[in-house]
Formats: C-alpha cells, structure tokens, sequence
C-alpha cells in the first residue's frame, strides 16, 4: 500500500534541499589539503567534506545556488534601503510594526500607533525591519507575547551554514592548470539566553548580543568569526504588568562589498528558536493578541471560524512556527522559519446521516433512468437536513460561553446559511414549475453520469494521417451505456446538488433576483467542484436549446491559468459535450440540428 505520508516527507526533504540547502552528495573531499583536479569533469562531480559531511558547491556560488533562507550582509542591500539604514541603530520600525502590535492591545494604545515608540526611555531603541522585506534580506524576525511570571531567562538558538573558499586546481594532462573557486559550508551556532529583568521596565526595552557577549547574557557560537551576526530582543509592555511583547531578531550586519566576500559573509539556511519556560518546565509563550476588526464582518467572521485555534507568533521577513501539540493557553517555544511547513487535516465532501451511512444523490434517479423513482424526495431531504443544521448551528451560537464579540459574525454567517437554504428551496420549486428547466435539469444529469461512464473506458489510439494531413482515431467506437453505474460514479455529493439546486432559478430566469449574483464554488483538489459546474454548465446549454432549438451561441466560457490544468479541464469538458452531444442526436426537434461544441482560445 503506498504510504502517502512518507512519500510526502520524502517530496518536503527533496524541496528543502533544492531551496534551503544544504544538500551534500557525492564524493568525500578533504577541503584541509590542496585540491586538485585532473580533469574539468572530475572538478565538476558533487562532493562533500570528509571531515563532518559538509557540503562543498562546485561551479556555482552558494547565493547562486540557494534563494530561500539567507542573511544577507548589510552592505549587500540596494543603494535606497542603505540610505535608510543609515540612521537607524535597530531592525524594527515602530511606524509599520507597533500599529499592528498597538492595535492588537485592545483598547489600551490603539488611539496613537506611536504610542509604543513614546514609552521608550531610548528613542535610538526604535527597530527598522524593512531589511527583513528586502530583495536581498539581511534579517529575518518574530513577535510573540510571553508572560514573564516565573520565566528566568528567553532562550535562543540560531542556526545556519556559512560557504568558505577554497581555490581548486584542475591539471589536465598536457594542459595549463586553471584555478577554480570550490565552496566549502560550515556549520553555524549562535545561541544566546537573555535574562527576563533586562526585558522589564517601564516602557520599551532592546537588547542587542553579538556572538562577543554582552552582561547578563550567556552567548555560545561556533564558526561566526568573521561574520557580525546579533540577535536582536525588543520588548513592550502589554496589558498586565506580567505580559511583554516581543520581536526577536536575527540579524546579519557584516559589511561585504565584492562578490566572493558577500557569498562568504551570508548566513544560509538561516533559522532560529525562542524558548520561552518556567521554573516548572511548562511554556510562557501566550496566545498572540488578535485585533479587533470593527467595521470589517469578513476579517472578524474569519476569526470567529478559527477563534479555537490560537497563533502564537507572527513573522516578520519568515514565516512562525510552534509546536504542534501546544495548548490553548501557551505555547513552550516558537521559531523563525524560512520555509514554512504546515500539515492539514483533510476536508472530505462526505456527510454521514444519523445511520453513518454516507448522503448522496443518485444521478439515474434525477434523468429519469429510474422508473420507480424521479429523485424528488432525496432533494428534499438534503434540503430539510441542511435548513435542521443551520437551526442546530443557532441554537450554538445562542449558547452560553460563545464569545460574545463573535456573536454578530456568527449572525451573519448563518444569515448567509439561511439565504443557500431559499435559494435552495426556490430552484427546486422552480424546476417543479418550469417544464423546460426540469427538462434540462435531467438532461445534464444524464450528460454528466455519461461522462463519468465513459471516463472508464480505454482511450483510443490518436495519430496524425500524413496523406491526408489530418488527425484521426483509431480503434472501435463503443458507445458508453449510461447504466449499469459503477462505485463512485453517477452520484451527485452534498455540496455539488447543493450549488446546482441554488443556481438553477438564478441561472434560468432572467428576472431572478439573485441573476447577478456571482457564485463561487470551492473544494480542495478532489472534492468534485468540476462535476458541479460542469454540471450547472450542461444545465444552461440544454436550457437554451430547449427555449430555442437554433440558439447555438457562445453559453459558457471556461478560463485557467496552469496549463496542466487547463489540459485536463479542457478533457473533461470536451467529454461532458461528447455526452450532450450523443443526447442532442437522439432529439434533434427539441435539442437543434446545430450540433453542441467546444472551442479553445490560445492567447
């Protein structure tokens, strides 16, 4: 059985080592000892260090070959950002961070975003981080908010590579030797433990450590000599006297002009981890705050849906990550990480009723392939169990304990739930009403279970017929029967009956008040949206054809931007008209002589 979860590891190992690096393969090499090649191929094969595995880059410099993950040195900044710089003795700026942050204290400093920079005792304290935001960053950093009550001391550790040159000689026989650059990585630590007291006080607070030290810290490196890396703690009061919020800082300040001196002066692979823990071992690490969203329903209705599930930290130049057990209350640690990694959950379009049995729709019952059975009673059910949901889901929102500032979006949503019912109930009254549409409405039931049918079949063979210049088909023709349906085919999912029944009405008659709406179906991959507005698709062609048999215009434009997916789209599609097409044969009267068509615009 293929394990999708390992194979998953294997893909993220594989693209961390292409982005982040590092990536060693090959032959060891003894960097400590003169190298020397005998032939440019032997000097261009991968190696790797025999003392400690490193990696060694050949025929490329290390910003060549990684992107994603490296500290910049200061002078490597374009010529504007430096002029910014210039006068700032930090990394964080208050004007594009303490807004959010200021805003964030709910209700104690959002009237002045500057309020945070008033309460320093150093106005130089003030952080700049657009080196963090740079084409050629030289930072990267988080925010957090921690509790200081029974904390002693904010641990972290920093990590990453550094690429020394080695000049390599290649002595092909009978040639003049030629010297090359190799690049050599070495690891790097720097790990740093800053005392709570010096986070404390009154107003703001910054720390800065280099791998030298400073009082009151311990600092432990390895292989930074030669470059000037801080890490860089800026603290703010937060609501109680306990709370501080923090941005943590990694920040490469080494001056590199030159290519080679900028290549050895970038840290690569950079990361680093804030540990933040009592006495008793548990995580000061808090809940980072949420602001609030007055006036925006949308942004406040988005935290009501994810209010449960807490962020602890936010990154500035880089991504947050903490660990993935911890509480709703704290966190133990958080890290800076460069590219973000993140496992979740599967969305299924499964809905089990009160048996456990799995709700679908039968596709032979809505066309009519089924003479004892029209379909009609399951779309009522699906209609009556989603109307109980929504009830269920207010009598919660009623609760005692809900949050009350999300009571208003949790009133919105449901009122938008309430609206899918009606427009639910008002297409299937629809299609009871109008002959013609509930003519369609079967008639793109039976397209779309014909294309899924026919989807099990081989391909036939296509080739291009040089006498004749033509592509042809080969093989025999078998006409798909519609019935017997196999497992997972001719059945409509909640969601994908749910969307046709609310679009029939607004999608057939002109003077429908919701004909302006525009609606958006989303489902992660796999879930069947294609079905869904395939089938609206096939709806609104027979509709058409129906009202007038020689309506053969333009009724739907599809549009995609990946072009393996616009392939596969574009298969899918051509298979559904192939369908309408077999059924428009079969009643040219109603349906029109004008055969239904696709065409593609390659623009």
């Amino acid at each position: 059985m293929t394990n999708h979860v390992a194979n998953r590891a294997v893909i993220l190992e594989q693209l961390r080592r292409e982005l982040v690096g590092e990536d060693p393969a090959g032959a060891p090499l003894d960097a400590d000892k003169p190298i020397v090649f005998s032939t440019w191929e032997e000097y261009r094969r991968p190696y790797h260090e025999k003392e400690g595995g490193g990696e060694i880059l050949a025929d490329q410099t290390p910003t060549q070959r990684y992107g994603v993950g490296v500290l910049f040195p200061f002078s490597a900044l374009r010529e504007e950002e430096a002029t910014v710089m210039e006068d700032a003795s930090g990394l964080v700026n208050t004007e594009e961070v303490a807004q959010q942050e200021a805003d964030m204290t709910i209700g104690v400093q959002t009237a002045n975003p500057k309020n945070i920079a008033a309460a320093s005792d150093d106005a130089s304290a003030d952080l700049d981080l657009r080196p963090a935001n740079a084409y050629q960053p030289s930072s990267m950093a988080i925010s957090f908010l921690m509790d200081t009550e029974g904390v002693a001391v904010v641990r972290i550790e920093a990590t990453g590579g550094r690429y020394i040159p080695k000049t390599a000689l290649i002595q092909e026989h009978g040639k003049k030797s030629s010297e090359r650059e190799l690049w050599v990585r070495k690891p790097v630590t720097f790990t740093v433990e800053v005392s709570t007291e010096e986070l404390l006080g009154v107003g703001s607070r910054q720390v800065m450590v280099s791998p030298a030290g400073k009082p009151g810290t311990r600092v432990i490196s390895n292989n930074t000599e030669g470059l000037n890396l801080s890490i860089e703690v800026f603290s703010r009061p937060h609501l109680g006297s306990s709370q501080r919020l923090l941005t943590v800082c990694l920040v490469n300040r080494t001056a590199a002009e030159h290519r080679v001196s900028r290549n050895a002066s970038s840290l690569f692979q950079s990361h680093f981890k804030v540990t933040v823990a009592r006495a008793d071992g548990s995580g000061a690490v808090l809940p980072y705050p949420v602001p609030e969203h007055v006036g925006d329903d949308e942004q406040t209705g988005l935290d009501m849906m994810y209010h449960s599930i807490p962020v602890f930290a936010t990154g500035h130049g880089c991504a947050a990550d903490w660990p993935e057990a911890a509480s709703a209350d704290a966190a133990l640690w958080v890290s800076a990480e460069c590219l973000p990694v993140v496992s979740l959950p599967p969305i299924t379009p499964t809905i089990l009723d009160e048996d456990g049995k799995e709700i679908t729709v039968s596709m032979a019952d809505l066309c009519g392939l089924q003479p004892d059975d029209h379909g009609w009673s399951t779309l009522e059910d699906l209609i009556a169990r989603y109307e109980r949901w929504i009830d269920l889901r207010s009598q919660e929102a009623e609760a005692v304990g809900f949050p009350q500032k999300y009571k208003r979006a949790a009133s919105l949503n449901l009122e938008e739930c309430k609206k899918a019912a009606r427009r639910m109930r008002r297409g299937l009254a629809y299609l009871e009403e109008d002959s013609l549409a509930i003519k369609a409405f079967r008639l793109a039931n039976e397209a779309i279970m014909r294309q899924q049918v026919g989807s099990r079949y081989a391909r036939r063979p296509v080739f291009h017929d040089r006498i004749e210049n033509r592509i042809r088909v080969g093989g025999h023709f078998e006409a798909p029967d519609a019935l017997p349906v196999h497992l997972g085919q001719g059945e409509w999912r909640p969601f994908q009956i749910a969307f046709l029944l609310s679009s029939v009405e607004s999608a057939g008659n002109l003077a429908s008040s919701d004909h302006e709406l525009v609606d958006l179906i989303w489902f992660p991959t796999g879930g069947g949206k294609t079905e869904a507005y395939l089938g609206l698709a096939a709806y609104s062609m027979f509709l058409r054809r129906l009202r007038d048999p020689y309506d053969a215009g333009v009724t739907v434009l599809m549009r995609y931007t990946l072009r393996l997916l616009t392939t596969q789209q574009f298969e899918r599609a051509s298979s559904l008209i192939c369908a309408m097409e077999r059924i428009r044969s079969s009643d040219t009267k109603a349906l029109g002589e004008d055969a239904f068509s696709i065409g593609i615009w390659l623009g």
